[in-house]
C-alpha cells in the first residue's frame, strides 16, 4: 500500500508537469485532463453506475435476472483476520494460518477460478454478462464483486460453478468458509 501511495504521488507530480497541446494550440496539463476523464474516481464511479443501469435495462428487455456475487480467497491467503467478540467491533489480528501468499498470487488464484468457471459455463452453453470488480481487504488480499446477468434458467448452473471453483475445490472445511467465501444475492 505504501509503494502504491508513493507511485500515486509520483504519477500526480508527473501529470502536473506535462502538458498536452492539440492541433488548435489549446494546452492543458495532463493532471487537468485526467480530472475530466475516467481517471477521476468520481467520474469512473458514475461511468460504472451508468453502465450497470444500461445492462439492467438490456436484461429487463431480455427477461434476464441478476446475481450479485462476492468471492474471496481461502483464509490461508490472508495475512490478517478479523476477530470478533460478542458486542464488540472486529479487531484485525495476524492470521496464524497465513501461508505467505502475496496479493498478486491471491489475485491469480481468483483469476484461475474465474477461467475455470467460464469454461464450465461455455461447455454448457451458458452465457452471462456483467461486471467483475476486484477490491482489496485491509491486508491487500483481493476479493471480487460480480454483478452478472443471465437467463433465469442459468442461475442454478452459475451458482454451482462459482461454488465449485471458488469454494469446494479450495479448503471448503476451514472455519467460516461456507459462510464467507462465496455469497450470492439475487437482484
Amino acid at each position: 500500500v505504501k509503494r502504491w501511495e508513493r507511485q500515486k504521488r509520483r504519477n500526480a507530480a508527473l501529470l502536473a508537469e506535462m502538458e498536452a497541446v492539440n492541433q488548435d494550440g489549446y494546452a492543458a496539463t495532463l493532471a487537468a485532463l485526467a480530472e475530466k476523464s475516467t481517471a477521476n474516481p468520481t467520474i469512473r464511479r458514475g461511468e460504472l453506475m451508468a453502465r450497470a443501469r444500461g445492462f439492467e435495462e438490456i436484461a429487463r428487455d431480455l427477461g434476464h435476472v441478476a446475481l450479485f456475487i462476492t468471492v474471496t480467497c481461502p483464509s490461508r491467503m490472508h495475512a490478517k483476520r478479523a476477530v470478533y467478540q460478542k458486542g464488540q467491533p472486529g479487531r484485525v489480528r495476524d492470521n496464524p494460518a497465513y501461508d505467505g501468499t502475496t496479493p498478486r498470487e491471491a489475485q491469480r488464484h481468483l483469476c484461475k477460478g474465474w477461467g475455470r468457471t467460464r469454461a464450465y459455463w461455455k461447455r454448457r452453453g451458458i452465457c452471462v454478462y456483467g461486471f467483475r470488480i476486484a477490491e482489496p481487504h485491509q491486508d491487500g488480499a483481493p476479493h471480487w464483486h460480480l454483478l452478472l446477468f443471465m437467463p433465469a434458467a442459468a442461475v442454478k448452473a452459475v451458482r454451482e460453478a462459482i461454488t465449485r471453483y471458488f469454494l469446494t475445490q479450495h479448503s471448503p472445511d476451514e472455519p467460516g468458509a461456507q459462510k464467507n467465501r462465496v455469497k450470492f444475492v439475487a437482484i
